[in-house]
């Protein structure tokens, strides 16, 4: 796994947000003929349609990296596997005010009848952001096991959780703790080697 694959998965839901919701909020959540034109505006589907190429790419490269990273995770350092986990972990935290302004756009366009089509591609936008970072920690929490940051139950359950709204987040940066306390031990195991051989 790469972090550039980490970030680059990241971004669908910021472009999303900048493409669709932006563009609702500042033209009002009242004036339903705006929001008819502007999710149904000629402007919206050319953008909408390149942001969706983006994402199916990112989905073949993710599980690209992601057979890489199962298939090649023992190979990767320590200090690597330690830096995809706060990769993932500060990729979450980016994304949470973006989640936000999706859930309120898709909660106030539930009570108009011609805006519930925008509730509707809103909530499968954030089903596919949630799959493709999920399949992303698929390889993180893998390196991480066998790095043995983590236990394989603690792999398995953090893997489930990263398809889970919200416990994706949750579980990231206890993962990252993880990490950084075996990094810590494994910092003074050197040391305490070092000084012994003097």
């Amino acid at each position: 796994m790469s972090k550039k694959i980490i970030v680059l998965d990241s971004l669908f839901v910021i472009l999303i947000v900048s493409d669709i919701a932006v563009p609702l909020i500042l033209n009002g959540f009242m004036d339903r003929f705006r929001w008819w034109n502007t999710f149904y505006g000629m402007y919206l589907f050319p953008s909408l349609f390149l942001i969706l190429v983006f994402e199916v790419i990112m989905l073949l490269v993710t599980i690209v990296g992601v057979i890489m990273g199962v298939k090649n995770g023992k190979k990767y350092t320590e200090k690597k596997v330690y830096g995809h986990a706060k990769c993932q972990m500060i990729m979450r935290f980016v994304q949470i005010p973006f989640y936000v302004i999706i859930f309120y756009v898709a909660f106030a366009a539930i009570f108009g009848i011609i805006t519930i089509p925008i509730t509707i591609v809103l909530a499968i936008i954030d089903l596919i952001s949630i799959f493709l970072t999920g399949i992303c920690s698929i390889a993180v929490y893998s390196e991480m096991r066998k790095k043995k940051f983590i236990t394989t139950g603690e792999q398995v359950l953090y893997t489930l959780c990263g398809f889970i709204y919200c416990l994706d987040v949750l579980v990231a940066p206890i993962a990252f703790i993880r990490a950084f306390i075996r990094k810590c031990r494994l910092g003074l195991d050197a040391e305490t080697e070092e000084l012994s051989v003097q």
